[in-house]
């Protein structure tokens, strides 16, 4: 009785320190504001969280609820939002579930505890691409050697075992799953002949995949090439015998003559009313509205271009190195798009779906990545597009292929600031100071890098003086590094880098180098 009273005790300790560690990096990433109130919220889900564990889910989860509806703009509503991804764990709803968990690590990145759930709740989906990228993000977040990068390396192990047996590596993986997504995406918009590009590139890599090939006996039906859909559709079941909707197609298919479209077929029989062979023209139509291939109830939503915001110009300060010190030169920014010559002399469908797979390199980076990798190879001379290609693999977690594509984008387009910027916080990331000076021609202010420019763009400015007061700060120059955060703190508070810098600034290492200089008088 007594031991057990001991394991108890230590499962509530470890419960109560995993609370805490919880609750320090959600205020560490989420501004210095609301106080007592916000602490007071932490305390309210973890209070709904410890019902869920003990079985009484109903009550934790109208508390989430309700706060969730309250304090919608809090800094703590990442907490609600993991709070709700665990209720949602509990029954069994891994969409909605996946859902705020990607809504927690969009505003708290380094909770890797949501990110492991997050990584469960794909996995329960059987989105094995978009697993792969959460367990990398606990990886590469997470502390070495704790629980949660124990696990996601586990299960990453584990998966590329599972793959060695198909011949594949975990990124061959990956890259099959792109071309999978792009051909997917490509047959709910109707491209039939670049679907069935996207995946006879993935059968490249992975030759016994039997979706793509049943996909591919659909896009040849619809593109009224009846043997080459049967070929196909054979393939598929050849693969996988038990493929329900590749034994529709093939049923369906072989009443076709050649040069008559699946589309137009089934049209025709909807329109008459007259089904053939029991029920197997409805269960196919039924099938291909689902899965967004033909117009029907079911049919994906398609992404918008983000909408742009009305001009925002005000006045910044950037602090200049020079032999005395520091001075400030003064330059305009704006949140409002910025004139891009190359870029804009770009046909107006292609700008606009660029700006659509900007919003989706960070959001679904697997569908992203094979048409970016198309743009780049058509537009070689627009930089933009490398830099989404870059976040696009950043945010899958593969950093090999970013940094490859930010020094390839570097290295053609020298003077793109954004590709400096890029291949700086490598650097940073990488503790390679000494090169931010020779990234930047030893110039150390946005005015004196672009003379010829009045005006930056907001994410020019912050990703400038987060890199600038890193690499003072970890260079022992403390004062420049402060010059800059307030330059940041000024202009935007509420950003990732203005609040990295700021803690930085705050921390252990920054005391002790000022105790330093006090007692060396320097």
């Amino acid at each position: 009785m007594a031991k057990k009273k001991k394991n108890l005790k230590k499962q509530n300790i470890k419960k109560a320190q995993k609370q805490k560690k919880r609750r320090e990096k959600l205020k560490q990433q989420s501004p210095p504001q609301q106080g007592r109130a916000g602490s007071d919220l932490l305390d309210r889900v973890d209070m709904a969280l410890q019902l869920i564990r003990e079985g009484d889910l109903r009550t934790g989860k109208k508390i989430l609820e309700r706060l969730e509806e309250k304090y919608e703009d809090s800094f703590a509503i990442p907490a609600v939002h993991y709070g709700l991804g665990v209720a949602a764990i509990t029954e069994e709803r891994y969409s909605e579930a996946a859902s705020y968990f990607e809504k927690t690590v969009a505003v708290a990145p380094d909770l890797v505890e949501a990110y492991l759930t997050l990584a469960f709740a794909y996995k329960m989906q059987h989105k094995m691409p978009e697993m792969v990228q959460a367990l990398r993000q606990v990886a590469k977040r997470g502390k070495r050697g704790s629980h949660e990068v124990t696990q996601a390396k586990e299960m990453l192990n584990g998966l590329e075992n599972i793959l060695k047996d198909d011949g594949l590596t975990l990124d061959e993986y990956l890259e099959t799953a792109y071309f999978f997504e792009h051909g997917m995406y490509r047959m709910e918009s109707g491209d039939w002949e670049e679907a069935l590009q996207s995946f006879e590139k993935g059968l490249d890599l992975f030759p016994n995949d039997p979706r793509s090939y049943g996909n591919m006996g659909l896009c040849y039906a619809f593109l009224g090439k009846r043997e080459q859909a049967l070929d196909a559709v054979d393939r598929a079941l050849a693969l996988d015998p038990d493929d329900e909707p590749a034994h529709l197609i093939r049923v369906f298919v072989n009443g076709m003559k050649e040069g008559e479209r699946l589309g137009e077929r089934l049209n025709a029989i909807k329109d008459s009313g007259n089904y053939r062979d029991g029920e197997e023209e409805r269960l196919l139509r039924d099938y291909l509205e689902e899965q967004g291939f033909l117009p029907g109830k079911n049919e994906p939503a398609r992404q918008n271009p983000p909408a742009k915001k009305r001009e925002s110009k005000k006045k910044a300060a950037s602090p200049v190195q020079e032999k005395k010190g520091l001075r400030f030169s003064q330059y305009r920014i704006t949140d409002e798009p910025l004139p891009e010559p190359v870029y804009d002399r770009l046909p107006k469908d292609v700008k606009d779906r660029i700006q659509e797979l900007m919003v989706t390199a960070q959001k679904n980076p697997i569908r992203a990545i094979p048409e970016l990798q198309e743009l780049k190879e058509k537009y070689p001379d627009v930089p933009n597009i490398y830099n989404f290609l870059a976040v696009a693999y950043s945010t899958l977690g593969d950093q090999k292929k970013a940094e490859a594509v930010i020094r390839e984008n570097l290295a053609k387009h020298p003077d793109y600031l954004f590709g400096k910027l890029n291949y700086a916080q490598i650097c940073i990331a990488k503790e390679a100071y000494e090169k931010i000076p020779e990234i930047f021609d030893n110039k150390f202010d946005l005015k004196m890098i672009c003379p010829e420019r009045d005006t930056f763009h907001i994410t020019e400015f912050v990703t400038f003086c987060g890199i600038m007061g890193k690499y003072y700060f970890w260079t022992g120059q403390i004062d420049a590094a402060r010059q800059y955060n307030k330059s940041l703190q000024e202009a935007a508070p509420e950003t990732r880098d203005a609040r990295e810098l700021n803690r930085l600034l705050n921390s252990k290492e920054a005391k002790v180098v000022d105790r330093m200089k006090k007692l060396f008088g320097r």
